[in-house]
């Protein structure tokens, strides 16, 4: 979960650099605001170890 809120805010970040106008930079400051504490508000309410003991765990030890 923090990787991919890792991205999509480097996503929002890019964007407001890239097409940067008032209303942009504004609207994805909020943007990006509003993601982390959901985010946030998200992992402090809820059973996070039940999610993450559902994800299935790879092996990424090549078989010889």
């Amino acid at each position: 979960m923090w990787v991919a809120l890792w991205i999509v805010t480097m996503l929002l970040v890019h964007l407001q650099f890239r097409y940067c106008g008032a209303f942009t930079v504004g609207f994805l400051k909020i943007a990006e605001a509003s993601l982390i504490v959901v985010s946030l508000k998200l992992y402090m309410e809820y059973d996070i170890s039940s999610f993450i003991e559902k994800i299935p765990q790879y092996n990424f030890i090549k078989p010889t």
